[in-house]
């Protein structure tokens, strides 16, 4: 098995573990078969999505620390297809979900029926974002990209952002009271999604600020040539 592979299901690992602990610890006292499938359904879409941002901030990483990050790009393509087959297991369970009200209802905290509409718009966002992923996981596919130009090959890499920015909204906007319900928080701990959401801007501050340097180191002859 690839280094890669190995380094991904390491990381999968642990995150799912820790969230998983970590949701638990907010509901603590409640007995683990009322709480174990939602438990495990957020902890798969966690760790999917960690993985896919981890993928785009190892470039990031590599660019300001390249002595310690720098080893580790090779293994962005497969945190990025890893955290992709999670969000595909997860996107698929919440299907399974929403055509199995009853299900859902056993497991998951009751839906009000007057925001069965507004529960609806984050699904289609996180729908939206799976088929941007889709397109980014098949050209990492060796047989695709060999037949793509290195500009074609990035444009539809960096449509991953695109889609990430679609997941975050798809979770924020189903937990975003939660975020600001500080008094509420269980034994003072945040929700897990919005840490998820302080870790994906850390992400995309990490982008804008290797893109600024590379700005700005870039001198106006450079530009000019690269045009």
């Amino acid at each position: 098995m690839h280094d890669g592979w190995k380094s991904a299901i390491k990381i999968a690992v642990g995150v799912f573990v820790f969230s998983v602990v970590y949701l638990y610890l907010r509901r603590f006292g409640l007995p683990i078969s009322d709480v174990y499938i939602k438990l495990s359904f957020t902890g798969v879409a966690v760790v999917g999505i960690v993985l896919i941002a981890h993928s785009y901030l190892v470039g990031s990483l590599a660019h300001f620390w390249p002595r310690a990050f720098e080893a580790k790009k090779s293994f962005r393509k497969y945190y990025g297809l890893t955290g992709f087959y999670l969000i595909i297991v997860h996107s698929a369970w919440g299907v399974f979900l929403k055509l199995n009200p009853d299900y859902y209802a056993k497991h998951f905290d009751k839906i009000d029926p007057a925001r069965v509409q507004l529960v609806d718009i984050p699904f289609a966002l996180g729908l939206a974002g799976l088929l941007l992923f889709v397109a980014v996981a098949a050209v990492s596919l060796p047989v695709i990209a060999k037949r793509m130009t290195p500009s074609a090959w990035l444009f539809i890499q960096r449509l991953g952002y695109i889609a990430l920015t679609l997941g975050t909204i798809h979770f924020a906007l189903i937990k975003w009271k939660g975020f600001l319900a500080y008094h509420a928080w269980p034994y003072f701990l945040p929700p897990l999604s919005l840490l998820i959401f302080i870790f994906i801007i850390f992400v995309f501050v990490m982008r804008l600020a290797q893109t600024l340097t590379l700005a700005l180191c870039l001198l106006p002859d450079e530009r000019q040539s690269r045009k």
